[in-house]
């Protein structure tokens, strides 16, 4: 039944692909990278250590006028069997919204939902009585549980805005809703991953019911981060590693090298797996 596959995460099948040549981009001083990294931790049993990635190019794409739209996983219209959630991430869409355009009052339960605000402005109103403008580095963060209303747009006077909308599935069912935001600066993601959600909430971190956490960084040309995976047994955690496109049509892609030996562009996507260790180099 394709239509209940969509609602269940399914570790994907993906073709390894390995580095040959790293590319030399040209890219202004001032330009940043952004990547986005979700560590999913989930005992079950995995294959061998693999990178494997999920190209821009491949993934559902939309493009209603208001909203230019690109989905990572299944997803309304889009249906990719392959491709239905890993492990407990479930949808990743990166959105292109205009200015005063958005998503009208519609429910969610028994999801865990993040807005990570890339450029503009979003503004947010809830069945909760959260009313609030999120804007660049501005996450905001919806606990489902039994049933939530709530609204999006793309606030005035910012311009578009862009956006990734991430759904974990939770722990728990059927949790009472809460709803949490946290501001990280560029400077604070510079040349680190910063920690945004976290499984216990640690430090300022948002809480999420699920064994997930989720970074965040910008990295200067020619940088490298390493990040060392929770667990003594890789088997038993996987990462999704995201990098954030420039525009939406993705006319200057920034790109990555993922443990010397997997080159992604913006857009891409890395599923990792048997890993104890990640670098990530900014090209």
């Amino acid at each position: 039944n394709p239509k209940q596959q969509r609602q269940e995460g399914h570790t994907p099948n993906i073709v390894q692909r390995k580095l040959t040549k790293s590319p030399r981009m040209v890219r202004g001083s001032d330009e940043k990278l952004f990547v986005l990294f979700g560590v999913v931790l989930f005992l079950s049993a995995l294959t061998e250590g693999h990178l494997k990635i999920r190209e821009s190019i491949d993934r559902g794409h939309a493009n209603h006028g208001w909203l230019n739209t690109f989905h990572s996983f299944s997803f309304a219209d889009y249906y990719a069997p392959k491709f239905n959630g890993f492990r407990s991430l479930r949808v990743l869409n990166e959105d292109f919204i205009a200015e005063g355009q958005g998503f009208p009052t519609h429910p969610h339960s028994n999801y865990e939902i993040f807005s990570y605000v890339a450029k503009g402005a979003i503004a947010h109103k809830d069945s909760m009585g959260n009313k609030e403008i999120c804007k660049r580095g501005d996450v905001q963060f919806t606990s489902a549980g039994t049933g939530i209303m709530h609204s999006e747009f793309s606030e005035r006077g910012h311009g578009n805005t862009h956006i990734l909308q991430i759904w974990v599935k939770p722990s728990i069912m059927n949790l009472k809703p809460s709803y949490s935001t946290l501001t990280v600066t560029d400077e604070q993601k510079l040349n680190v991953l910063a920690p945004i959600i976290t499984p216990d909430g640690t430090g300022e971190t948002i809480k999420i019911n699920q064994q997930f956490s989720f970074f965040a960084s910008i990295l200067e040309r020619d940088h490298t981060i390493e990040h060392k995976l929770l667990g003594a047994d890789p088997r038993h955690t996987g990462a999704y590693l995201h990098v954030v496109m420039n525009d939406p049509d993705n006319r200057s892609p920034s790109q990555v090298l993922i443990n010397d030996e997997l080159v992604v562009s913006s857009g891409d996507a890395v599923f990792i797996e048997g890993e104890h260790t990640i670098s990530i180099k900014s090209l």
